[in-house]
């Protein structure tokens, strides 16, 4: 309720919230920071393999400016990047895909991701 009456004054008022042209990332530790790895050594999974152990959970967002492929590659490689400082060497995708368009904030890509040591 508080957050609808928050949105509407900011509606009334002409103030919009600031849409995010560069990933907003966050990457959730599950084990003790390793060794940092080289980011090009980080391979992206489309499904879980065999043996592994789960070193973080990366969650990222980014608002859609119409140019899919290329901002989720950029998310990716951000993933990458993340999963790498953590010592992983792979990337486990669960969800890429949009939120549904929002009147205010327009449409996000959304990113959800395992970083991984196998």
């Amino acid at each position: 309720m508080v957050l609808a009456i928050a949105l509407g004054l900011a509606i009334a008022f002409g103030i919009r919230p600031v849409m995010v042209f560069t990933p907003s990332s966050v990457m959730l530790p599950l084990t003790k920071k390793r060794l940092p790895a080289y980011k090009g050594d980080v391979s992206v999974l489309a499904s879980l393999p065999l043996s592994y152990r789960a070193v973080g959970n990366i969650h990222m967002e980014l608002h859609f400016t119409g140019n899919e492929e290329a901002q989720q590659t950029q998310m990716v490689k951000v993933a990458q990047k993340l999963a790498a400082a953590y010592g992983a060497n792979a990337v486990w995708l669960k969800v890429m895909g949009h939120t549904a368009a929002d009147s205010v904030l327009g449409e996000t890509l959304v990113l959800r991701a395992v970083a991984l040591k196998i």
